[in-house]
């Protein structure tokens, strides 16, 4: 029971990889027509959903272990995880009520084209199942046999003293149950809630109005986070724009200085008609401007 435990990191993050499988199974079904990938989908959310009680299972069992039991973060982790078993049970036997159950959804010209998949598509996930299928029987003495010690070494804390041991077969009953009695209810009330009594939501949303709003907004994340980081650094960013970059280095600066040589440029060219008496009026002036500075200045 310990080493199942030790394996609650490995167990809690593959029901994630078969959710996607399970969406990519049914983007297949959709597009092609062919229903035998919602099997695939469908398997792949119920085994997901197994494998999600097992990983609560285990972590329950691993906060139970000496020297672990007496942390109240992980008390705290222990029990947010199982509540999360039940919701992680509840929605995912809704998302296989409402995708693979009742009316088909789609419109009649892709039902119209449904053909098989390529060569292309099929191939790899031949190759994938058979994978799937027997990687777990060959390797089962690596993992979980006779070889285990040895292939697992001390990434999962295998050194284990009798006396673990021994605590460990001494975890409550209740402690065991918990997460399965969560997950089961999960599944109850999920299959009340749109198989049985499907006009159930609805009449929930119409009680609950609040909280159905909070959490169909997500929790309102997204808005907190717009009102909080995005807008405030819209505003500074337009800021350092506009006043910054646009009206002092480019408006004292760069833009500046080009612009007075522009302007200057725009009155010398005024002398620079091409007329001679232009030409001597200048060098007049030149020179009276030179006898002025030495007769006064010097």
């Amino acid at each position: 029971m310990a080493l199942i435990g030790r394996l609650h990191p490995l167990l809690v993050h593959f029901p994630i990889g078969l959710v996607l499988v399970a969406a990519v199974a049914e983007v297949a079904a959709m597009t092609t027509g062919l229903w035998h990938w919602r099997a695939v989908a469908v398997a792949n959310v119920r085994v997901g959903a197994v494998f999600g009680i097992g990983a609560a299972i285990a972590g329950w069992l691993l906060a139970s272990s000496p020297g672990l039991a007496a942390m109240s973060s992980l008390e705290w982790h222990r029990w947010l995880g199982t509540i999360a078993a039940g919701l992680t049970a509840f929605y995912s036997t809704r998302l296989m009520f409402m995708t693979f159950y009742g009316k088909y959804r789609g419109d009649h010209h892709t039902w119209d084209h449904a053909h098989e998949s390529p060569a292309v598509v099929l191939i790899p996930l031949y190759v994938l199942g058979a994978g799937a299928a027997l990687s777990g029987y060959i390797a089962y003495d690596w993992f979980v046999g006779h070889d285990w010690q040895h292939f697992w070494g001390n990434s999962i804390a295998t050194k284990l003293t009798g006396e673990v041991l021994h605590h460990a077969h001494e975890v409550p009953l209740w402690v065991t149950l918990a997460p399965l009695v969560f997950a089961l209810g999960g599944i109850a009330l999920s299959y009340m809630y749109y198989i049985a009594m499907p006009w159930l939501p609805d009449a929930t949303v119409r009680t609950f109005p609040g909280i159905h709003a909070l959490f169909y907004n997500k929790w309102y994340f997204d808005e907190l986070y717009d009102a909080t980081i995005v807008q405030p650094s819209l505003r500074i960013g337009r800021f350092f724009w506009k006043k910054g970059d646009g009206a002092t280095i480019d408006g004292l600066g760069a833009d500046n200085i080009a612009a007075r040589a522009q302007d200057m440029a725009g009155v010398l060219m005024r002398f620079q008609s091409g007329y001679l008496y232009h030409y001597a009026f200048v060098m007049l002036v030149g020179v009276a401007a030179l006898v002025t500075y030495f007769m006064f200045v010097r």
